[in-house]
């Protein structure tokens, strides 16, 4: 018997609201489901698999879940009931503490133990809908908050300490996808303009003659194997005043290396008597794509083998066995292998220590460094010109693996932060399949209609597409209970993942506390009507009163006639209204705000700083 891994150690379940609790057990039997004060009967089906509904629960714990089918048991501890919110999207949600945050940020997520997160596995199987994932809960602390959403954990950590509740993230979200992968099929086919990317897609499933993906062992360089190690370039007396120094973190192609291969690192620390046969805790950042590590000559952990490119951000943790420290100098040696892009350790720099009981030794600056194996520039990966099974973009594969696994699991509400994959799709395109999505999501769920949150793209110059994006995440706040977190004043004009994703998750945080928990509302001005004056327009808000960021004119603002021609407008804000007029354009028909990719100039805000959205 068993529970699904939703139902893990350490899980927090949703307060306030029925929890549905499932697993597998023997065929047709009576399952038995408590936690804490609640008790709930069920029936396994002929399959064994079983879904009981415990009775609405408030906060509290440590409980222990446990179910039971005649003399099996299946338990998990240190479970909570508290917030549950679902964290997905593309990138920008994936991307994790420890590649964006800040030594004093992620020290700040560390001390909080109301974090608790379950990360589902970026799977992309093409066998249908499955019912269950590979990932267990963990409490965000100093070893875990890396490899969480940044942008969840911080809207998460923000939500804790304004409630006082155990808040738990199901962070669900992968890189470089279209709206299209986690829309269920039953919702996509509905769509009149999927319907021959469906059959097509269909089709090619179903054609073995078409081409499928290269194997990357034929294109991409394999690793020769580890001939460092019989050179004895790990053990901590090897001779390596002849290799050269490099400063980490950082990728060897911008050092003067600009080829893949392999590479090893040595670092001597010195070693305080006191940590003498104390087990440590090796964190070398990330490593940029595989890497073995050693620590005075004995291997402790690695990362990654094959082609395998998921890891490449991935932030090193190993534990250093007490056997292996000794006072004074230790070797620390590392084994990098990059097949594909850029190399190295990355780091951040703050995440490279040592730590031994109550300090560490920061592993940042000047490493030894010898290349093993030269791949060559290798800088594209093999790609198929036919049908790839494991495209993540295909029509709802990431619903089917991503999302049906954690169906029906009890959330509060859904954070989204998508749409840089879709930038070509234009307004109308992309608003039909973003209200789609929050329809099929809250139709599969079986709740309601639980708060959605959407990030609204933030500034990006090479954003082509984007304003149109922006528009339709604004557009789509007609479906009931949803809102939206305005960035385009947090962006980085040339990066599209800005680094500022402690202020989007508290943006996100402010919008839950108002609509769950009943704190007065902080969200961003949104325009609520125009009215034609004469020569001027006057354009009114919700969220007001308006203010500009600071001090001086409002700027971002233009009109056209019925040319389309547009200019820039001056604007006069008047309270929770601003009405717009240029000379050069004597009779206004249209308006718009900050429409750009990266609308630099636009300064509109309310008395809370928090910037407009941009309209037309």
């Amino acid at each position: 018997m068993r529970l699904a891994s939703l139902f893990s150690d350490h899980a927090v379940l949703q307060r306030g609201m029925s929890v549905p609790v499932w697993g597998w057990a023997e065929p047709l039997s009576e399952v038995s489901v408590s936690c804490g004060p609640r008790r709930a009967l069920g029936r396994s089906g002929a399959d064994g698999k079983f879904l009981v509904r415990l009775p609405p629960m408030p906060e509290g714990g440590p409980y222990t879940l446990a179910a039971s089918c005649g003399a099996a048991t299946a338990t998990a501890d240190d479970v909570w009931v508290g917030e549950v919110w679902l964290a997905s999207g593309q990138s920008n949600m994936d991307m994790t503490v420890g590649n964006v945050g800040n030594e004093a940020a992620s020290a700040e997520l560390a001390r909080d133990a109301g974090l608790r997160v379950i990360r589902i596995p970026r799977d992309t199987f093409g066998g249908g809908r499955q019912a269950e994932v590979e990932a267990a809960w963990a409490v965000v602390d100093e070893d875990t908050s890396d490899d969480f959403s940044a942008v969840a954990t911080h809207f998460a950590k923000e939500l804790a300490a304004a409630t006082g509740l155990k808040i738990g993230v199901v962070d669900a979200a992968r890189g470089g996808t279209v709206i299209e992968t986690w829309t269920s099929r039953e919702t996509l086919v509905r769509n009149p303009a999927l319907t021959a990317i469906l059959t097509r897609h269909e089709a090619d499933c179903a054609d073995p003659a078409l081409p499928r993906p290269p194997d990357p062992a034929l294109h991409l360089p394999a690793d020769p194997g580890n001939e460092g190690v019989k050179r004895g370039w790990a053990d901590p007396g090897f001779d390596d005043s002849a290799w050269g120094s490099m400063s980490l973190p950082g990728s060897w192609n911008s050092q003067g290396q600009d080829f893949c291969g392999v590479f090893w690192f040595r670092k001597t620390v010195d070693v305080p008597k006191r940590w003498a046969g104390e087990d440590l805790l090796l964190c070398l950042g990330a490593a940029d794509k595989h890497d073995v590590s050693y620590f005075n000559g004995e291997q402790i952990g690695a990362t990654g083998s094959g082609f395998d490119q998921s890891v490449w951000s991935t932030q090193r943790r190993y534990r250093v066995p007490g056997r292996l420290v000794k006072p004074g100098r230790n070797v620390v040696t590392v084994r990098v292998r990059s097949f594909l892009y850029d190399g190295g350790l990355i780091g951040p720099d703050f995440k490279m220590r040592l730590k031994g009981p109550g300090a560490a030794l920061p592993l940042q600056g000047e490493w030894k460094f010898a290349v093993e194996h030269n791949y060559g520039v290798v800088k594209d990966p093999p790609r198929c010109s036919g049908f790839d099974p494991c495209d993540p973009n295909q029509p709802h594969l990431l619903f089917d693996n991503m999302i049906a696994p954690l169906l029906p699991y009890a959330i509060r509400g859904a954070l989204w932060y998508q749409g840089e994959s879709n930038a070509a799709a234009g307004t109308a395109a992309y608003l039909k399949l973003l209200t789609d999505l929050v329809r099929d999501w809250r139709f599969a769920w079986g709740q309601g209609d639980f708060p959605f949150y959407i990030v609204q793209l933030a500034n990006y110059r090479p954003g082509a597409g984007f304003p149109e994006i922006r528009e339709a995440q604004r557009l789509a706040l007609t479906e009931p209970n949803t809102r939206l977190a305005v960035t385009i004043d947090i962006g980085e004009s040339e990066d599209i993942h800005p680094h500022d994703k402690r202020e989007a998750g508290r943006r996100l945080a402010l919008l839950a506390l108002a609509d769950v928990h009943g704190r007065e509302l902080q969200c961003s001005p949104l325009l609520r009507s125009t009215t034609i004056e004469g020569s001027s327009v006057a354009l009114d808000f919700d969220h007001g009163p308006l203010a500009v960021r600071g001090g001086g004119a409002a700027r971002g603002f233009e009109i056209a006639g019925t040319d389309r021609e547009f200019v820039p407008a001056q604007a006069v804000i008047e309270g929770s209204r601003v009405r717009v007029s240029s000379p050069a354009c004597p009779r206004p028909t249209f308006v718009r705000y900050a429409w750009a990719a990266d609308p630099a100039d636009a300064n509109l805000v309310n008395q809370l700083s928090l910037p407009a959205s941009p309209f037309r």
